[in-house]
């Protein structure tokens, strides 16, 4: 998929501006997270989106760190999905900066980040705000430039990347119909992709519409 010209033009002048490996960095950081999580219960909690210690203690840290925050379930399994999560983050993010450049990979993230934190202080007081759905748009976006990629699905079942970015769409689509309270969370954590993909979107849409409209005039002719 070709980006707008307004990025493109963004990324050649300012390119040499932006952060490289920054997801990379993210993915060890994570790992560094999780280990110290280990030893010291409770030090990934000083790291999340904590909308009530940002607003009463002045924690704007979370506002960051909570990136940094791993996502564990609990049990003796933990350890493998999140190895399998980070080494999907890490090949995700390899792929973006090369699609996208450092500027225009930091800039996406950033959009998402800004637009969850005004979402997350102003509509979501005293909640824990997850890194999941921001996480998750990192594989639309990447879906966008490479969907016919296959990939080894656990390891076993080659599937092509746009099936498993649709799977994760309906699955997060779903559970905001199961708690529409969450949309609000998801539209900002898919922020940067709805600003960088949306308008293209927008223009194939109305590239078929128009379509339709000269195919229905041009049959009416006849």
């Amino acid at each position: 998929m070709e980006l707008s010209p307004w990025l493109l033009r963004l990324e050649q002048r300012f390119g040499h501006w932006g952060v490289p490996q920054l997801i990379k960095g993210m993915v060890l950081l994570n790992c560094l997270t999780l280990i110290l999580q280990y030893l010291q219960p409770g030090f990934a909690d000083m790291l999340s989106l904590n909308t009530a210690a940002i607003s009463e203690h002045g924690e704007y840290w979370r506002l960051v760190t909570f990136l940094l925050q791993p996502i564990v379930s609990d049990g003796q399994l933990s350890w493998f999905w999140f190895i399998i999560a980070m080494w999907f983050l890490w090949f995700v993010g390899d792929g973006l900066e090369r699609a996208l450049g450092p500027l225009l990979l930091n800039l996406y993230l950033l959009l998402g980040v800004a637009a969850l934190a005004v979402v997350a202080l102003t509509l979501y007081p005293g909640a824990v705000i997850p890194n999941f759905y921001l996480l998750n748009s990192f594989l639309f976006a990447f879906a966008a430039f490479y969907s016919d990629l296959p990939i080894m699905l656990f390891f076993i079942i080659e599937v092509k990347i746009k099936y498993v970015a649709m799977f994760a769409a309906v699955v997060m689509l779903l559970g905001g119909v199961r708690s529409p309270a969450l949309l609000p969370l998801m539209a900002a954590s898919c922020a940067g992709y709805l600003v960088f993909f949306g308008p293209l979107y927008a223009q194939v849409l109305c590239q078929r519409a128009s379509s339709r409209r000269r195919m229905k005039k041009f049959r009416g002719e006849e």
